[in-house]
């Protein structure tokens, strides 16, 4: 009998297994079966971390995969199971031994919480994120955001505007390093007709059209000194003045800044204002790079794959060899990486299920390893290397309609502009 959820006081919520392996690999590959065939997932590479996820979810078995031909299932701590390691023979064991353990924990409550859309967290980490989120979201403080290029951080913004009492009220976002300073003003505070050369008619800006709502300020550490003036002084008085006028309008606008710089580094160099960095710091959340977070791999890894998949056909899924190529690779461009990969992985894919061979880019050696001290560029460079290569990549695979593939690659124009901006005018020419 297969059962692969409990009902606990009206609410129904999958079972939570534990899977205990200092084998990543192999760890990944027997979670995302169980996983798929519809149970919650723990995993745990040593004793210890295992200790700390029992302490707070209600786990029903431990699966310790101590030896390759032996992996142990615990009910509790005084019945082991020796089982074989043929990864569909554990699941078929695991699922046969759970009626026997569901009167144990049927009195045990299952915190049931609404998922964040977009927001896949299975690391310690990135849990104790998502409940920061959570806490944060009904505040009214302005909020920074920091973290490497593609860690999701316009995914996080998104998620604290859905959850707070904003949600239902616009969400503008606003790329500081899209727009030269004059434009970025216009962009943000508006402008009079006239008020320059290109001001053919009068404009409002996403300032005041994000009204009672949300201004993501994307990599806010790009901005120009005298647009953070300006921010400056709307942080403390609530009004925009658009360029060319002396009107000044209230704007109710929570603010959420998000940057890869290191912020304080940049205002000891005078780069960045001290006064700016503190309003806008007081909620501050550090999102950790993929690398630090390899349990949120294979999810993220399955929820790509489900976007990409049309409407009626079966999911795309990975064989172990391609999980495990996913789990060890370095990912230097984090999140967005990952998701560009895989989108290329089913272009290569000849089925539904994708193998190391559609994954060229991540075979061991063919990816520069991450802090190579010796490396004939740096890691900045590497990962900016890799962004422009898939952007031409996907310009070309769209005919050079440079809208559109901004489009499939979820930026903005200005934001794949500023891209082939710092590839330099040679390299934009070969697009």
């Amino acid at each position: 009998m297969k059962v692969s959820k409990i009902a606990v006081d009206g609410l129904t919520a999958p079972i939570s297994i534990l899977l205990l392996d200092d084998d990543l690999g192999r760890l990944s590959t027997i979670s995302s079966q169980l996983e798929h065939n519809g149970y919650r997932m723990f995993r745990a590479s040593t004793i210890a971390a295992a200790n700390e996820i029992c302490t707070r979810e209600p786990i029903a078995l431990i699966v310790h995969v101590a030896h390759l031909n032996s992996p142990t299932v615990f009910c509790d701590a005084k019945l082991p199971y020796s089982l074989p390691v043929n990864i569909f023979a554990l699941c078929e064991a695991v699922e046969n031994l759970l009626p026997f353990q569901l009167a144990q924990i049927a009195t045990v409550p299952i915190p049931v919480k609404t998922p964040i859309e977009g927001f896949v967290a299975r690391s310690a980490v990135m849990l104790e994120l998502m409940e920061a989120v959570r806490r944060i979201a009904g505040r009214r403080e302005h909020v920074l955001l920091t973290g490497e290029t593609g860690t999701g951080k316009t995914v996080i913004a998104k998620a604290i505007h859905d959850m707070s009492p904003r949600c239902g009220r616009p969400f503008q976002v606003v790329d500081c390093g899209g727009f030269p300073q004059d434009l970025l003003e216009a962009e943000l505070f508006g402008h009079r007709k006239g008020s320059f050369t290109s001001a053919i008619e009068d404009r409002i800006g996403l300032l005041e059209m994000a009204h009672s709502g949300t201004v993501l300020l994307d990599e806010i550490g790009d901005m120009p000194l005298a647009t953070q003036i300006k921010l400056l002084r709307f942080t403390e008085t609530k009004k925009v003045r658009r360029i060319g006028e002396n009107t000044e309008r209230e704007v109710d606008v929570r603010i959420i800044a998000a940057t890869h710089r290191n912020l304080p580094e940049r205002v000891d160099k005078g780069l960045f204002g001290s006064d700016l960095y503190w309003r806008l710091s007081v909620l501050p959340l550090e999102v950790p790079p993929l690398r630090q977070r390899p349990d949120c791999i294979l999810p993220l890894a399955e929820h790509f794959l489900r976007q990409v998949t049309a409407d009626g056909e079966a999911p795309y899924t990975l064989d172990a060899g391609a999980a495990e190529l996913l789990i060890t690779h370095p990912w230097p461009g984090n999140i967005r990486q990952l998701d560009h990969a895989l989108r290329r992985a089913t272009l290569l894919a000849t089925g539904a299920v994708l193998t190391p061979a559609q994954l060229p880019d991540l075979h061991p050696g063919q990816a520069a390893p991450a802090g190579n001290v010796g490396s004939a560029i740096s890691f900045r460079e590497y990962v900016r290397a890799v962004e422009i290569g898939h952007i031409r990549e996907v310009i070309a695979a769209n005919h050079g309609d440079k809208e559109a593939a901004a489009k499939y690659l979820g930026i903005s124009i200005a934001t794949l502009y500023r891209h082939l901006k710092r590839a330099g005018p040679k390299k934009i020419s070969r697009i």
